[in-house]
């Protein structure tokens, strides 16, 4: 095939039935497969073979014949049990010569032997799809045919909950992990009964496997942070898990909150990952992704995996309750709510403590009025309510001046002293954990507050 040449196969399909052609051209030590090439009843069609090379189409494999190819050989056979006609002819445009090929020496049409699935493995995400397609294999002496099988196949999830698929071959992932996919096609071999004088056919099902691994994360969409601390009853660092298992290689990354959390000991397909800030708003700000390293070295990303950061935040619908204390005048009982960044009560028990901000500022000059230092030790948040009780001095130091029982109302102005505070909720240990509150303890003659409470707390 030069400027000079030109080669043209004409096939005529001589029966009543359609006949599936197989058509193999080799040139440059390439095989190329011209598949569902199918002729009608006394249908004739010409293939016009530098047309097949210049349209550089790939066949099934990807394979196409070389652009430069100018000789090689064509090979055809019918795949069916129907009489076809070929003939390929070559023709040498300024020589008025045309040379006719012919040679077929099988009595029947070529045997089904194998099949295949393409593509042979396949990585995909929960919801994704993907169309299998394949070919099934047609053999006869030392020559092999393509024939796309697809229409004609059942297939099979051999595990459901990870992938399903159609029976035309449409596979979609349901969650992480490996699926078989199994391909059943059936077409025919052939014996000549010489008796008969005519060719045979016998039905022959072959199977074919493909797997298709669904990459997904799975574990814990909340974890924990209360600044350092690990409060009982709180999961402040959680694993995560990428499926499939087993794979060659696993990198993790942020696709948004790498200020809000960290990565730690990666073992395998598993890491562990930290909370360091809180989440601002609720659905998973947080949001992670794992890049799998398959056997053949292809890659594939899986969607984005949210995670929420949850920790205390503030302390809400404050009440205060003023009593009389036979030995300090009066008992200030305050009680507050804590809540996380959510907006949600905490949901089980958890510590919290209080802390000295500022030394004490005296409003009263000449009082002998005490502070506890260090501040006392913290407590137990039960159903998310936090207390602090504040009493005026004791009545025997003798206090100067002496605290009163609450007036009133109104209660007295008379300020004694007053100093800085803050919240902590995550540890009983002064100064420790997610700070929620500040405020300034005023102490008075009668009764105690909070003033100049900011809850959240920077």
């Amino acid at each position: 095939m030069d400027e000079e040449t030109e080669s043209i196969l004409f096939l005529t399909d001589m029966g009543d039935k359609p006949a599936r052609i197989g058509f193999q051209a080799q040139a440059g030590g390439v095989h190329y497969y011209l598949t569902d090439l199918k002729l009608d009843p006394h249908e004739t069609r010409a293939i016009d073979l530098r047309k097949v090379r210049d349209e550089q189409k790939p066949d099934l494999k990807g394979n196409k014949v070389p652009a430069a190819a100018t000789d090689g050989s064509v090979v055809w056979s019918r795949l069916d049990n129907v009489p076809v006609m070929g003939r390929l002819v070559v023709l040498q445009r300024h020589k008025s010569m045309a040379s006719n090929y012919d040679c077929y020496i099988c009595d029947c049409a070529p045997d089904y032997f194998d099949l295949d699935v393409d593509p042979a493995a396949i990585a995909l995400l929960v919801y994704e799809s993907i169309l299998f397609e394949g070919e099934a294999w047609f053999r006869e002496h030392c020559n092999t045919y393509q024939w796309p099988y697809s229409v004609f196949a059942s297939f099979e999830s051999l595990n459901l909950p990870v992938a399903s698929v159609t029976t035309d071959g449409t596979a979609t992932g349901q969650s992480g992990g490996t699926a078989s996919i199994k391909a059943l096609y059936t077409d025919y071999y052939y014996a000549y009964d010489h008796v008969l004088i005519e060719c045979i056919e016998h039905p022959r099902q072959l199977p074919a496997y493909a797997s298709a691994k669904v990459v997904t994360i799975t574990g814990p969409q909340t974890v924990w942070w209360f600044n350092g601390q690990n409060p009982s009853g709180y999961t402040t660092s959680v694993e995560l898990t990428a499926n499939p298992a087993g794979q060659s290689q696993y990198t993790w990354a942020f696709s948004a909150g790498s200020d809000k959390a960290t990565f730690s000991g990666q073992s395998g397909n598993t890491i562990n990952l930290t909370g360091k800030a809180l989440s601002v708003a609720p659905g998973g700000d947080v949001k992670v992704k794992v890049t799998v390293k398959f056997s053949d070295n292809s890659t594939k990303t899986s969607a984005d995996f949210p995670i929420t950061v949850r920790g205390p935040r503030s302390l809400v619908n404050p009440t205060v309750e003023d009593n009389y204390d036979q030995d300090y005048g009066y008992d200030s009982l305050f009680t507050y709510i804590i809540r996380d960044n959510l907006s949600v009560n905490m949901p089980s028990s958890v510590e919290y403590n209080e802390n000295w901000t500022t030394a004490v500022q005296n409003d009263l000059q000449g009082n002998n009025w005490r502070r506890q230092d260090p501040p006392p030790p913290g407590s137990i948040a039960f159903n998310s309510i936090l207390q602090d009780e504040i009493q005026g001095e004791a009545i025997g130091l003798p206090a100067i001046p002496t605290p009163s029982a609450p007036c009133g109302p109104p209660r007295c102005t008379q300020k004694i002293q007053h100093w800085g505070q803050e919240w902590r909720v995550g540890s009983t240990s002064p100064g420790n954990g997610a700070r929620v509150q500040t405020d300034t303890i005023q102490k008075y003659i009668d009764h105690a507050r909070h003033e100049n409470i900011v809850s959240p707390a920077p």
